[in-house]
């Protein structure tokens, strides 16, 4: 494949890029103005975003970037955190796929990347950097760092890439446009609840907007008083933090982080509506999962769920699944499933106190039993 010349390429030397990004300020973007300035025309070939996670869903960018790009999933390869192999990206990246129009790769969160001090490795990266092949575009993302900050690595990765600061969205106004897309309208009254139930976090906000919309499927407006049925104080994290204990069947880790989350809810009705939401839709994961010979993003399995069940599958909930759906079978998620619909309605007729007690009764049977 030749190499892009395209308009923002990272056509020139390590060196002159570097004079260019620190001869500049970088670029601020929201999410309207990055659509507008990145299209397919001056998309350049390598792009790195810096973001706040708990403010800004880096995944909307990421689909802007496939829409604008126009790129099918079956050219879209991710890599993500922890998970990221960049041997395995260098490889997928000189040989995969053979036959095809436009590639895009995406290295999510690459500050948690466990190669970054593998000097070889690295310098192959830096390399594709320097001269990316035609026709290939790479998003690679990294949460917002000090000026003081900014490693050997990190420095690198600047000099070889354009660079945006994703800017934080204002959550009221972002509240109102997400529901207006899903054909919803929010009252202002449930909006400030909303933030304040999620601490203002955007990635929490669309969650439980998402659970909003399927919950109330039929209603056209979301009032005060259903935000504050059905939205959670607790972070989200823990929620899977718990579900991955149980699926590997960990019982003193699984019992100490439901206790915690006992300790932070006055009642165990909503945590029993979020975990019994989890669980069904990880059930239709692993049911999709089955279909796809590899798997490289979750987004192929989310669509198929969506397309046979109707069902949404958000980002963080992917990423999560993806973690998860190896380590247990449907049978026994199926069983989890099972006593949760019990006890929620156990929950209708017998003090908390009891329900609480008959869950954490559950885990030690599923654990151990």
């Amino acid at each position: 494949m030749k190499k892009k010349t395209a308009e923002f390429q990272a056509d020139k030397k390590p060196q002159d890029a570097k004079t260019s990004h620190t001869s500049k300020p970088n670029s601020y973007s929201d999410l309207k103005t990055f659509q507008r300035n990145y299209t397919k025309k001056n998309f350049p070939a390598v792009i790195l975003i810096f973001y706040n996670p708990d403010k800004v869903d880096i995944n909307d960018f990421s689909d802007v970037v496939k829409k604008n790009l126009n790129i099918p999933e079956n050219d879209v390869f991710l890599y993500v955190g922890k998970d990221i192999n960049l041997n395995t990206f260098i490889d997928d990246y000189n040989t995969l796929p053979l036959f095809t129009a436009d590639r895009l790769f995406i290295i999510k969160d690459i500050q948690d990347c466990k190669q970054k001090g593998q000097l070889n490795t690295v310098d192959a990266l830096y390399k594709i950097l320097d001269e990316p092949q035609e026709q290939t575009y790479i998003v690679i993302t990294h949460t917002i760092v000090s000026q003081k900050k900014i490693t050997k690595f990190l420095a690198g990765l600047l000099e070889r890439s354009e660079v945006v600061n994703a800017k934080e969205p204002n959550p009221a106004d972002w509240i109102k446009e997400y529901a207006a897309a899903a054909g919803k309208a929010i009252e202002p009254a449930a909006i400030n609840s909303l933030i304040v139930l999620c601490n203002g976090k955007m990635r929490f906000i669309k969650q439980e907007l998402d659970k909003l919309f399927l919950y109330l499927l039929n209603e056209k407006v979301i009032d005060e008083k259903a935000v504050k049925k059905l939205v959670q104080v607790y972070n989200e994290d823990d929620i899977f933090r718990f579900l991955g204990s149980l699926t590997i069947m960990n019982y003193s880790a699984a019992v100490k982080q439901y206790r915690e989350l006992i300790a932070r809810k006055e009642s165990l009705i909503p945590m029993i509506y979020n975990f019994t939401d989890r669980i069904s839709k990880l059930i239709f994961f692993i049911e999709a999962a089955s279909k796809f010979s590899k798997l490289y993003d979750y987004r192929p399995v989310a669509d198929l769920v969506f397309k046979e069940r109707k069902i949404l599958i958000n980002y963080y909930e992917g990423l999560e699944f993806i973690k998860i759906y190896k380590n247990i079978s449907e049978e026994r998620l199926g069983y989890i499933l099972k006593i949760l619909i019990e006890m929620d309605e156990i929950s209708k007729s017998r003090e908390p106190i009891f329900v609480e007690t008959a869950f954490e009764i559950f885990i030690l049977k599923f654990c151990c039993g």
